[in-house]
Order: C-alpha cells, then sequence, then structure tokens
C-alpha cells in the first residue's frame, strides 16, 4: 500500500512546509492540515498592495507558508485561522511572553483538536510539530497510524539546564533569555509527546546528542538537515566599503549567545570593525546595543540578500539550537561563518575551509578567527566560495527527497 500522509503546521514552521510540499508533489500527501496554505497563484490573484504597510506584512506572511501547485485544495485543510491570526498580530506588537505564550497554547488547543478528528484509519503516518501534538499523536496511536515528530531545536531539559545555568554566568543579559518552557507543565506536556511519538525528526547532530543525554534511544531519532533557497540566496555583487562587518541575523536572545558577539565586537571595534545586527530583540536592548552596533529590525526572507550583501563574516555564538537557517542562507551568499558548536557545527562547517566553528562561550575563538578573515581577502574570498558549494549540499529539493525516503522507507 502506498504512503497516505497527513503533515500538520500549527503556524509557518518553514520544514513541515517543505516536508508537505515534497510528499505532494510525490502524490503521497493525503492531507495538509494549517491555519493558512496558498499556492503561488492564489497569493498572486490577491491585491495585496492596496492595504499598504499592512497589506504587505500579510503577504510576506503568507510566502513563508507558499504550497505547491501540486498540492490540490481537496488535500488542504484549514485549522485555527483566527487564532494564527491572533498569534501573528501578538508577535509583530510585542507582546510579553507570557501572554504570547497563552495565546500559544489557546492557538494549538483548536488546531490539535482539528487534527485529530481528520485522522482516518487510512492513513498511514503523520508528521507534526513539538508542543501541538498531544491529541494528534493520541488518536493516532488508536487509529495504528505511524507518527513523526518533529523537534526544531534542542531537547527542552537539556536547554532549560543550559540557559538556566547562563542566566546565572552573565545575568546582565539574563532579561534577554528565551527559555524553551515556561512551567513543569509544558515541559510534562513536552516529554508525553515525546514518548508517544514512534520516532523524532532533529535537524542536527549536536540536537540529536541532546535527546539521546535525556534518555530518548537513538533508534527513534533521525538526523534531517533544512534546505536553503539557492535561488534567493546566493553570491552577489558585495556592497563594498571601508569598515569590516561582522554580521548576525536572528532573534536577538542570550540563546543565540548575543553577549559573546558583543565581547568580542568590544575587542574588534578599535580595529575599525563594525557590527551589523538583524532581528527581533526578546527584552531590552540596552544591554547589547553598544557604540558601533547598528540594529534593523527582522525583515522579510525575501530581503535578506541584500542584508547578507553588507556583511564579510557572519558570526552565530548561539548556546542552543537546531538548524539555523540564517548562517546556511549566509553561506548560500558566499560568506564565511564563524558558529558554535551547538549549531549544525561540523555538519555543515569544515573548521578552516568554508567557515570556522568555536566552542560556546568563547569570546577568544571569535576574536581570533574575525582578525583573520578581516586580515586577508584572499582568505575570505576563497572561504565563500566554498561556503556557498557547501550550501548547494543542503537545498529544499534535496530535503524534500530525504522526507519521501523517511515516510517510505
Amino acid at each position: 500500500m502506498s504512503a497516505r500522509v497527513v503533515v500538520a503546521n500549527p503556524g509557518s514552521v518553514p520544514e513541515i512546509v517543505h516536508m508537505a510540499n515534497a510528499l505532494g508533489v510525490a502524490d503521497l500527501l493525503r492531507a495538509y492540515i494549517a491555519p493558512f496554505s496558498p499556492t503561488r497563484s492564489e497569493l498572486d490573484a490577491d491585491r495585496f498592495g492596496r492595504f499598504g504597510p499592512l497589506g504587505k506584512g500579510l503577504h510576506d506572511q503568507l510566502r513563508r507558508r507558499e504550497m505547491h501547485e501540486h498540492v490540490g485544495r481537496a488535500e488542504r485543510y484549514r485549522a485555527a485561522r483566527a487564532r494564527e491570526i491572533a498569534v501573528v498580530a501578538a508577535l509583530r506588537l510585542g507582546f510579553p511572553p507570557p501572554v504570547f505564550r497563552r495565546l500559544l497554547r489557546w492557538r494549538n488547543q483548536t488546531f490539535e483538536a482539528a487534527v485529530a478528528r481528520l485522522l482516518q484509519s487510512v492513513d498511514t503516518d503523520l508528521i507534526i510539530p513539538l508542543t501541538s501534538a498531544l491529541l494528534p499523536l493520541q488518536r493516532a496511536r488508536s487509529l495504528g497510524v505511524r507518527t513523526w515528530l518533529d523537534c526544531s531545536t534542542a531537547h527542552h531539559g537539556y536547554a532549560t539546564r543550559l540557559l538556566t545555568d547562563e542566566m546565572r554566568r552573565v545575568p546582565d543579559f539574563a532579561s534577554t533569555m528565551q527559555l524553551p518552557v515556561s512551567s513543569p507543565a509544558e515541559a510534562s506536556r513536552m516529554n508525553q509527546e515525546i514518548a508517544l511519538a514512534d520516532a523524532l525528526i532533529v535537524l542536527s547532530s549536536f540536537q540529536m546528542r541532546t535527546f539521546v543525554d535525556e534518555g530518548v534511544s537513538p533508534d527513534r531519532l533521525h538526523v534531517l538537515p533544512l534546505g536553503v533557497d539557492l535561488e534567493l540566496f546566493r553570491p552577489t555583487n558585495r556592497t563594498r566599503h571601508e569598515t569590516f562587518t561582522i554580521g548576525f541575523v536572528g532573534q536577538v536572545t542570550q540563546r543565540k549567545g548575543i553577549s559573546y558577539l558583543i565581547a568580542a565586537f568590544e575587542a574588534l571595534r578599535a580595529e575599525g570593525m563594525q557590527l551589523l545586527v538583524v532581528g527581533r530583540p526578546v527584552g531590552p536592548r540596552h544591554p547589547w546595543l553598544r557604540e558601533g552596533v547598528e540594529h534593523h529590525p527582522a525583515v522579510a526572507r525575501s530581503a535578506l540578500p541584500e542584508v547578507y550583501a553588507r556583511m564579510d563574516v557572519f558570526v552565530l555564538p548561539s548556546l542552543s539550537e537546531g538548524f539555523p537557517l540564517t548562517a546556511l542562507e549566509a553561506m548560500a551568499c558566499g560568506i564565511p561563518v564563524i558558529v558554535s558548536e551547538n549549531t549544525f557545527g561540523r555538519d555543515v562547517v569544515v573548521d578552516g575551509h568554508n567557515g570556522y566553528v568555536v566552542p560556546i562561550r568563547d569570546v577568544d575563538a571569535i576574536v581570533d578567527r574575525v582578525r583573520k578573515l578581516a586580515s586577508d581577502e584572499s582568505l575570505r574570498s576563497t572561504m565563500g566560495i566554498y561556503a556557498r558549494a557547501t550550501a548547494e549540499e543542503f537545498s529544499w529539493d534535496a530535503f524534500g527527497r530525504r522526507v519521501v525516503g523517511l515516510v517510505t522507507d
């Protein structure tokens, strides 16, 4: 019997969108359940421009959820649409974290009920992300449907201990920290989802290690590295300037090691460098917004190539990640990267070849690698060429083939 796969996406989780698209093209998708799932032709038919900046923001948000034309209307089911609108609005308006978490739980309750209701005994597989899966996993088990739990970052137990310790180590940046769980009840629920799933999809070997350390059998874990849009993110004529620019793109939070990036920059600033930070701040900006730091709010993914074009090196010293897409996007643009070992690390970066991998919390290592790149334009250029070549191995098409292989194996 051929696979009949149900894919559920409570928001705009990028890998879930690409999973559904790949399975749809392979005629393996029975249902894609999401608040919004427009195709390119449906997006082009809408006239968002008449609504000004609000319409542009809506269009950018929907582009992140774009479905392949091969996935027909009969395969796309809507769920929790009004509640997802409330979640997106709260994020854009900067609601306090406790309020935002409550809205997420509110959305997920409706979403989970819809997914559980739509599952059928003839379905073979369910793919759904962690934190919005308990009811569907229970329903799938009763129907004999194989379940895949998509886990996008390090195990919450590991991350909670690491990041709680980090808040004690660097109290000045504690207000910018993101913890993976807000209560014992939330952690318990995530543990239940992990226990119920037949298999777990993780994105990097670092992330896999955190699950194994928390007692999850390696036999249940499948490493599935993400992809990058190689047409959108590609080397261009760089914006040349006299000032060597260190770049960072992502949520501005201590989880991503922002204090260590700032400390490294402080050591390098007198050498005529600048730091470009692009992303939504978590908490206040005053701990990291220093002289020589240029900050821009988060931009649409379609605008990121212009951001990367300003950078000479991309630095991501994260403490806890899954598979940081921004670092891979920078590599696709031909930019050397410096990433911590708690990212995709050595899964993607060959140290000294297409970038550098450094230990977490190691400011001296970041400073040393930046200086090497700043002092040797030939090295930067060569590393950038190799970075692009590496990124070409991580296309979304390759990701899709791996997904199809998982459910048909």
